[in-house]
């Protein structure tokens, strides 16, 4: 006569491993429709359509759809010193084989990924180009763009250099240049001495020799947008801290005082452009400032005092 009990017992693990079995099944059927789930969130039905159309425009060279597509200017990230540039309608058309290469299109049918993609609300296009929806469009926000810009980049540097006080044209790469109201700062690098910084203080200008400059800095980049963060140590113990994390932070701290001048600064590429045009030749007429303003006035002056003197002169010859 069987043993029940091991009847029993025997069903009841075939019985448990058919069900682990239809579990994992499920769980397997599931995950696609939970990673679906995933790459959806914050895109409307409406949104993934329009960004498959616009997908389609690109694999098919359809360029006047791509413009139909976005918002204008469409921006393209340089690497510093050169500053970004934008694209309208026209231009962007007339680059438009440099914009999306052949590369480019052979990496897009690759990856017909379109999502969302950590904290950022931003919506992206085929890993390569990202934005948001604005009024309907879609306006990029960055675009890993193709172009070689190392010649521009190169000449851009030794303009540059030429708009510096002749002590500081020795760098190899410029980093960041910003103002407060009372200082200009600028950080730059090169292997013989690290990081640099060099601080003037206002009224004086770029071409000036900068009154601090501090060698050796400890530069770091966090996080994935390359949020600048720069230490220098002076050999009189001050630090100077420059940040870019979290809104833009300059201060100096005296030894065992903590900071003593704290400031946000401002990007400040324009003083480069108060005394120079962008060929870094300099220039030969005003400059906008309050001495060159004076002059012309009182130039003015003169002149309708002389032409009130003549008009005098004459109507008392004439009586």
């Amino acid at each position: 006569m069987p043993d029940m009990g091991k009847i029993n017992l025997y069903g009841l693990m075939k019985f448990q491993r058919n069900l682990l079995l239809k579990g994992l099944l499920a769980l397997a059927l599931l995950l696609p429709t939970f990673s679906f789930a995933q790459e959806d969130e914050g895109i409307t039905p409406q949104q993934r359509a329009f960004l498959v159309e616009l997908r389609q425009c690109l694999l098919s060279g359809d360029k006047e759809g791509v413009a139909d597509h976005l918002i204008f200017p469409v921006p393209l990230y340089r690497e510093y010193p050169l500053s970004d540039y934008l694209l309208d309608k026209e231009a962007f058309l007339n680059q438009y084989d440099e914009l999306f290469p052949e590369t480019f299109i052979r990496s897009l049918k690759e990856d017909s990924f379109i999502g969302t993609i950590g904290w950022r609300p931003v919506i992206y296009l085929g890993g390569e180009i990202y934005g948001e929806f604005e009024d309907g469009l879609y306006k990029i926000e960055y675009y890993h763009h193709p172009f070689d810009f190392s010649q521009e980049w190169e000449a851009a540097v030794e303009i540059r250099k030429q708009q510096l006080h002749p002590s500081l044209r020795d760098f190899e790469r410029p980093e960041m240049i910003a103002q407060t109201d009372e200082y200009i700062l600028m950080i730059d690098y090169a292997e013989k001495y690290g990081y640099r910084l060099a601080l003037w203080e206002k009224p004086a200008s770029l071409m000036d020799k900068p009154q601090t400059v501090v060698y050796n800095g400890i530069y770091e980049l966090e996080g994935t947008l390359h949020n600048l963060h720069a230490t220098f140590t002076a050999e009189d113990g001050r630090r100077f801290d420059v940040t870019e994390f979290d809104g833009p932070e300059f201060y100096i701290a005296e030894p065992g005082v903590g900071p003593v001048y704290f400031a946000m600064y401002e990007p400040a590429d324009e003083l480069f452009n108060m005394y120079c045009d962008e060929d870094a030749t300099p220039r030969t007429g005003c400059c906008g400032c309050s001495c060159c303003c004076l002059v012309i006035i009182g130039a003015a002056v003169l002149a309708l005092l002389a032409a009130a003197f003549l008009l005098f002169r004459r109507k008392k010859r004439s009586a």
